[in-house]
């Protein structure tokens, strides 16, 4: 049988776990819902991840994995990592696993342990980066302070945009569109806000369209997230020491090439010594590269305690 290891990137709109062989090549992968560590219990954040594993492991006809990485949304802080390893360990006690936030995991995927500053630009934002003396970050402090340019706020801004239309001409300026239906009517869209309690990120695609087609309002509104998220990054090269210059980015919202384009012009602007590296198609390879790393630092150590 050969070896293989899964790799999770879990985030708040949705989640990708993959299976790679010995030479991270992929085997299988398998999308599911949002888990989000900041918003769910640590027991349903595990259920969540055990459930995925269990539906790729059902379409593998191999033996068991060497180990799990989770990348996870909301799982900065060390407490939260904890409390999900420790309910993961149960509900997965065959399988060598390790959970970080799902920032670190996605710069593994483009970095691995070299440095540079990663921009993540999905339901929220961060601008996350790694020199000598570890990992140093900047914003992704949440929806309720701010993640400029993120999903969550451009939704949010086209809704507050749409709403405002509908206080001075009783209408919305045009259905807002999402993947499976269209939200006509004011009472429409409240329902899917708080009856529904879904996310105002789910119109970052309308509010990205609505930019493309030429509203130059929410143009506007675009260029000054940028603005703020540009200044975070700017604040995180001054704090990285001997910056290189290597820049990439991670994210839903920053795979849209528009955004990503934008996004380009506002850095070059204030970070002239910018070298782009490759952009991160599946951050659930920088998961596969934690776990791995993670049991070879353990393997040595059991070997030098042997050796002792």
């Amino acid at each position: 049988m050969k070896k293989y290891w899964l790799g999770i990137d879990a985030g708040g709109s949705r989640s990708t776990i993959i299976a790679v062989d010995e030479q991270n090549e992929l085997i299988n992968k398998v999308t599911g819902p949002s888990i989000h560590a900041g918003r769910l219990k640590p027991s349903e954040s595990a259920k969540r991840v055990a459930r995925l594993v269990a539906e790729i492991l059902s379409d593998l006809d191999q033996a068991s994995p060497v180990g799990l990485g989770v990348g996870l949304a909301g799982a900065g802080r060390s407490s939260i990592q904890k409390q999900v390893t420790n309910e993961l360990e149960r509900q997965l006690p065959s399988i060598p696993l390790i959970v970080a936030s799902d920032a670190e995991t996605s710069y593994f995927a483009t970095f691995k342990d070299e440095p540079g500053i990663l921009i993540i630009c999905g339901t929220g934002s961060i601008a996350m980066g790694k020199d000598g003396e570890g990992w140093k970050r900047s914003g992704g402090y949440g929806y309720q302070i701010g993640d400029p340019g993120s999903g969550y706020q451009l939704g949010q801004k086209l809704l507050f945009h749409a709403c405002e239309h509908y206080s001075l001409h009783d209408q919305f300026p045009l259905p807002l569109a999402l993947e499976d239906r269209e939200l006509k009517t004011l009472e429409q869209l409240l329902d899917f806000l708080y009856v529904e309690k879904q996310s105002p990120a789910k119109f970052a695609p309308h509010f990205l369209q609505s930019v493309k087609d030429g509203n130059k309002e929410l143009e506007s509104i675009l260029d000054r997230e940028l603005e703020l998220l540009t200044l975070q990054v700017k604040t995180l090269t001054q704090k990285i020491v001997n910056f290189s210059g290597k820049i990439s980015m991670s994210g839903g919202i920053a795979s849209d090439e528009m955004f990503r384009e934008k996004l380009k012009s506002h850095l070059r602007n204030v970070i002239p010594e910018i070298k782009w590296a490759e952009w991160v198609k599946e951050p659930a390879y920088g998961s596969c590269y934690l776990i791995q790393e993670h049991l070879h630092h353990s393997s040595d150590n059991r070997n030098l305690n042997n050796t002792s």
